[in-house]
């Protein structure tokens, strides 16, 4: 093996690496919004329901 190969296979190494913790913390950060968002839809919706007459939970 040449020192170019090396070379290759460490960057290769290191790429995916990175693209497996980005990915992860990407997959993260999405269900976090989500949770978020959810949680957000669910406030909006009892005050909606709450002012047009349901009752308080």
């Amino acid at each position: 093996m040449n020192q170019q190969m090396i070379y290759l296979l460490e960057n290769a190494f290191w790429y995916s690496f990175g693209g497996c913790f980005l990915a992860l913390f990407a997959y993260d950060a999405f269900h976090g919004l989500i949770d978020a968002l959810s949680l957000l839809v669910t406030f909006i919706g009892n005050r909606i329901y709450n002012k047009s007459g349901g009752s308080d939970v």
